[in-house]
């Protein structure tokens, strides 16, 4: 109708405005007859009931600008339909007060509470859920604003008037997310900080600020001077560096190995536990009370003995026992919140049956084929199986089940706790020295070198390793965070050995065997490193939360330094990168290079390296085949089995018809023919419809009693299984 009413208007819009003129300044009581006349193709009758039914001229006018006005409002929201039949819908506000569905006493209320009740019944059919207005809707417009001034076009395709043009840009809306914002927004917008401020406020609804007032807290609104503004600004640089000395080699030209390195990068796994999106330095890094001595004949960097540390074997011994500590109290933490969950669950009693069940037969029965059904029945990885058997086969002592039975969170609070206090004592009044690693090979490098090729007074502090004083707020709340990371991301890639040649030790001490329980990391499985690394966020921000609860808030406190009130409200990440300022102001980063796969992942390995993975396209495109092969070979495979099952199956049923086609045949033989048989007759229909003769099978008192007559039985044919 409103398209009809809109083609008329638009076809007689001159004549219909002056004759409605003439109407209302004479009070013309023929008002039809002139609307007609207006029309000019059709008569007043023929309009649509609601305007062909009016009594009034008033009434008839209201009528007629709703109808074009909803005409004009269904252009913007009539759904659209794209090439792949995807339908769009606009969504509408849900403005309706909240005494929407109450009923009222009056007759009058009464009235209205049915029409709203009509109303409600009406919004059920909606293919959607009304939106409710909130301040997140005020931010992405004011976003779109924003965009607009900055780029002088509108986020998606629009009309003259600001509709969304058609169908692909209704796509491009349903498919915005926080990748789409960060590649348009980066490429249209050029200043650091409304770029920074537009990731904030045009991204999905559940990404976006809540409030205005931090939109207008951002540094984009204040001067470029501030702290905050600079943080942006520096940072922003150091992307467009790293970016330009990154080395991109898509995933299709690497080999399996290299693809799973990438996955287990740390950059990766500190993207999720930082909840950042982008990284500009190295966090694969290890912090050592001593200086690693390259030895020639090890081909390797080892602790060796100096004259101010005469025991740098036993000190990196304790370190790693510390850290596989850590990891071990975290593996602990992860199975028993697992357990807790089943535990705790409407099948609790059941899986605490089970758990008696396990503890028994464990003393007669292989631990290892007890614990695999035991991790099975909780849904745990196979990597758990030595926690698991840790808990069936150990003591208490060594275990520790009942307090994580009782607490998980606090008994791995509590042991992580003691092996970080032992960790700082290893440091304590020590030169620390800071290496990073080449993830690739997961061993600690060392550059002597400035760029240029020769040592030069001017960045000697960029030299690597970093020497830092003794400081126990930088290693605790900066470095031990990407430390416990690096040492997980190692060990799955090469178990206790690597972490070894990590500290700086030939071979593996007795004394880590005792927590190789907890290493169930591996390359094929690097999630696990994220899970542990956000785990051991949650104790760290619990301890801290702890402390200040005990002793107040060190940042009121007079004895306080300033440096130290401002590291609380930095998260570990940025800390990081201001101490990568400060001490690597021309980012050497120990002459390593970045290799990204183009998407989400990257590692910082050696120039050497670099190259071995850009010639390895050969190698990579074999595997390649050689895995589609495998896949080929097994889908051939599966037919091969579906094949054979088939034919059994049909040897089967033929068999068995064959079978009732012989007992049929022997029933056949045995009956009294019929007097006359028509030719080509259906035995099938002659077995149904005739009596037969079952002498055999009828004994002779039957007969006696039956004299006289025959006895009938119908025969119907079989088809099918037995």
């Amino acid at each position: 109708i409103s398209s009809v009413i809109t083609k008329l208007w638009s076809q007689s819009q001159y004549c219909f405005s002056s004759r409605m003129s003439t109407i209302v300044d004479n009070n013309v009581t023929d008002w039809k007859e002139i609307v007609s006349g207006s029309l000019v193709t059709i008569s007043f009758e023929d309009l649509p009931n609601s305007l062909a039914t009016c009594d009034s001229f008033e009434k008839f006018c209201n009528v007629w600008d709703r109808i074009i006005f909803n005409a004009r409002l269904w252009k913007a929201l009539e759904p659209r339909v794209d090439k792949d039949k995807s339908i769009y819908v606009v969504k509408a506000f849900n403005d309706a007060p909240d005494s929407f569905f109450q009923k009222r006493g009056t007759e009058k209320d009464l009235l209205l509470s049915e029409q709203q009740s009509k109303d409600a019944r009406d919004l059920r059919l909606l293919p959607y859920h009304l939106v409710h207005a909130s301040e997140k809707v005020d931010i992405w417009m004011f976003g779109l604003l924003i965009y607009n001034l900055f780029s002088g076009e509108s986020l998606f395709p629009t009309d003259v008037d600001e509709n969304l043009r058609d169908s692909s840009a209704f796509g491009q809306l349903v498919n915005w997310d926080k990748k789409a914002a960060e590649k348009v927004i980066s490429a249209k917008i050029d200043d650091p900080l409304a770029q920074d401020l537009l990731m904030h406020i045009l991204v999905p609804q559940e990404d976006r600020w809540h409030s205005m007032n931090l939109v207008m807290s951002h540094p984009f609104f204040g001067p470029a001077s501030s702290i905050e503004a600079q943080y942006i600004l520096e940072k922003h640089e150091e992307l467009q560096l790293m970016m330009e000395e990154t080395v991109t080699i898509q995933r299709a030209d690497m080999t399996m190995d290299t693809l799973r390195k990438m996955d287990n990068s740390t950059e990766k796994q500190c993207k999720i536990l930082f909840e950042e999106d982008v990284i500009v330095v190295p966090t694969c890094l290890i912090v050592l009370p001593y200086e690693l001595k390259w030895n020639s004949s090890m081909n390797n960097l080892l602790a060796s003995p100096s004259v101010e540390s005469p025991n740098n074997a036993e000190l990196a011994s304790s370190i790693g026992k510390c850290l596989l500590d850590i990891n071990n109290a975290t593996a602990r933490l992860s199975f028993w919140l697992m357990m807790k969950k089943n535990l705790s669950g409407s099948d609790g009693g059941v899986f605490k049956s089970k758990l008696k069940d396990w503890l028994k037969r464990v003393n007669y029965e292989p631990g290892e084929v007890v614990a695999m059904e035991m991790l099975q029945d909780i849904g745990c990885e196979a990597e758990y199986i030595n926690v698991c058997r840790e808990v069936l086969e150990k003591s208490d002592a060594i275990s520790n089940a009942k307090a994580y039975i009782k607490d998980p969170m606090g008994a791995a609070r509590e042991a992580i706790k003691q092996s970080t206090e032992s960790i700082m004592e290893y440091y304590w009044s020590k030169t620390q020295f800071l290496y990073l690693i080449d993830e690739f090979t997961g061993l600690p490098v060392i550059s002597r070198v400035t760029s240029a090729g020769v040592a030069s007074p001017d960045v000697i502090s960029a030299v690597y390793p970093l020497r830092v004083q003794a400081n126990k707020r930088l290693l605790k709340q900066v470095f031990l965070p990407f430390m416990n990371l690096s040492a997980m991301a190692v060990t799955a890639n090469g178990g206790l050995p690597y972490l070894a040649s990590l500290l700086g030790l030939s071979t593996v001490p007795e004394s880590w065997t005792a927590a190789e329980a907890g290493l169930i990391h591996r390359l094929h499985q690097s999630s696990s490193v994220a899970e542990f690394a956000v785990l051991q966020d949650m104790i760290r921000k619990q301890q801290d939360r702890g402390m200040k609860t005990s002793s107040g808030d060190d940042s009121s406190h007079p004895s306080a330094s300033s440096e130290e009130a401002t590291s609380q409200s930095l998260s570990e990440l940025r800390q990081l990168e201001f101490f990568y300022r400060d001490r690597d102001p021309m980012r050497l980063f120990s002459d390593l290079r970045r290799v990204s796969d183009g998407k989400s992942s990257a590692i910082w390995t050696s120039e050497g390296i670099v190259r071995k993975i850009s010639e390895e396209m050969e190698v990579a495109a074999l595997e390649t085949q050689l895995r589609d092969l495998r896949k080929e070979y097994t889908r051939k495979e599966k037919i091969s089995q579906e094949i054979e099952l088939i034919a059994s199956q049909l040897k089967e049923l033929k068999q068995q018809r064959s079978s009732t086609d012989a007992v049929l045949q022997k029933y056949a033989a045995q009956q009294v023919p019929p007097k006359s048989l028509p030719e080509n007759a259906d035995n099938g229909a002659i077995l149904r419809d005739s009596a037969v003769s079952m002498s055999p099978f009828i004994s002779k008192e039957g007969k006696k009693k039956t004299r006289g007559k025959k006895p009938k039985i119908n025969l119907m044919p079989y088809f099918g299984r037995a």
